[in-house]
């Protein structure tokens, strides 16, 4: 586990410092693009791809337990919330509806989402370079 996710974790705690996990992954996601760019323009050389496997999957180690957390919070914050709405409705006596909460709270965890969404991609991004420098170099070494 990355030693600073705790650090890390503290930022999902409120939507207020959600930008801030963004931000503690920005230079991360610029190494995987500057990695993918290198891999659309010179895929063919061995050296370059031994490094970038090496260096891609040491960028999906550190974004997917921040990955983990992001899904976690949304779910737990979407949750939490739909609970609080049904609580609230139901003691002002007044019949709750599923249907129209759960969109309330799907939009409550907006941000919660982009964050969640941003951070799989990238690791996706990690994932798809990962399999394919792999089948590239085993079929080199064939």
């Amino acid at each position: 586990m990355n030693k600073g996710i705790f650090a890390v974790e503290k930022h999902f705690a409120k939507k207020s410092t959600l930008e801030e996990v963004l931000k503690v992954c920005q230079e991360h996601f610029a190494k995987i693009d500057h990695y993918t760019n290198i891999l659309r323009k010179k895929p063919d050389v061995i050296g370059n791809l031994e490094s970038i496997l090496i260096r891609l999957t040491g960028e999906q180690g550190f974004l997917e337990p921040i990955l983990g957390l992001a899904i976690t919070y949304k779910k737990n914050q979407e949750l939490h919330y739909y609970v609080e709405r049904k609580i609230a409705i139901e003691n002002e006596g007044k019949k709750f509806s599923s249907a129209p909460n759960e969109r309330e709270a799907s939009e409550h965890v907006a941000e919660y989402r982009r964050v969640r969404n941003l951070l799989q991609a990238y690791v996706d991004v990690c994932k798809a370079g990962i399999s394919a420098i792999q089948t590239r170099l085993k079929t080199v070494r064939e």
